[in-house]
């Protein structure tokens, strides 16, 4: 059964998955960096799109600002950010100062979903998850990759299968979905439609393959934002030219 649900949301965490998790099944988790909802259709990823069908999918609320790290802290801990603290890609804290991307687990004040996983029992397997880099309140998952940017989609199903086929309980992927793509050239631009259209191609027939060897398996297909084309472009030390600053934060919620 294949769940989708493209953009960030409130991931009713506690209705699916908590059911899923203590059931046999396993569920496989993966999210799609940058993929909206309305960039996930049946002419965009058609084979996906199909296999949708056959499950539930919907479009959620993102969490502001929609970035890469809250939102995956979002998704795995079902908490806005003011509650999982990770507020946006990179931040000040107060004590520690500048935090540049948010990869080290530590910096939740929520249980994610794989510790809460662990604590019941269960084998969690994480591949590169934004915010999974190491112990959380001195719990690790069974498996764990850490993050690391640009390595192939293809890792993170090959990271995923041999979890499943090892008895994972809980797998949680990170894909790189749309989200260089749309940064550079734009959610509809030529560049886009064309990465959507490979992990479609690569990505389903996968999904098919998981399906028919792990009966029952559920299948979550998740974002941790989406993308909107912008109409201008401000560069913030052009315009506070004269001014002390620092760049935190980037993109629209800068």
């Amino acid at each position: 059964m294949l769940h989708t649900v493209a953009m960030q949301w409130k991931l009713l965490l506690g209705f699916f998955l908590g059911a899923w998790l203590g059931a046999a099944p396993p569920v496989l988790f993966l999210s799609f960096d940058g993929l909206a909802a309305r960039s996930f259709t049946s002419r965009t990823m058609p084979k996906m799109w199909k296999l949708a069908q056959e499950g539930r999918h919907g479009e959620g609320l993102p969490p502001f600002p929609s970035t890469t790290f809250n939102g995956h802290a979002t998704l795995a801990t079902g908490c806005w950010p003011e509650h999982h603290g990770i507020v946006a890609n990179s931040f000040v804290d107060p004590e520690n100062g500048f935090v540049g991307h948010t990869s080290d687990a530590r910096w939740l004040q929520r249980e994610p979903l794989w510790v809460a996983a662990t604590r019941s029992g269960m084998k969690a397997a994480v591949y590169q998850w934004p915010c999974a880099t190491g112990p959380w309140e001195e719990i690790q998952p069974w498996r764990l990759e850490p993050y690391h940017s640009g390595h192939p989609d293809g890792d993170a199903m090959g990271f995923s299968e041999k979890a499943l086929n090892d008895g994972a309980d809980l797998v949680m992927a990170y894909l790189s979905g749309l989200d260089e793509e749309g940064h550079h050239h734009g959610p509809d631009s030529p560049k886009a439609i064309q990465k959507l259209r490979k992990m479609d191609d690569e990505i389903a027939p996968w999904l098919e393959r998981m399906l028919a060897e792990h009966i029952g398996l559920r299948i979550v297909l998740a974002a941790d934002h989406g993308m909107a084309t912008m109409q201008a472009r401000i560069h913030l030390p052009s315009l506070l030219k004269g001014c002390f600053t620092r760049i935190i934060a980037h993109g629209g919620s800068a």
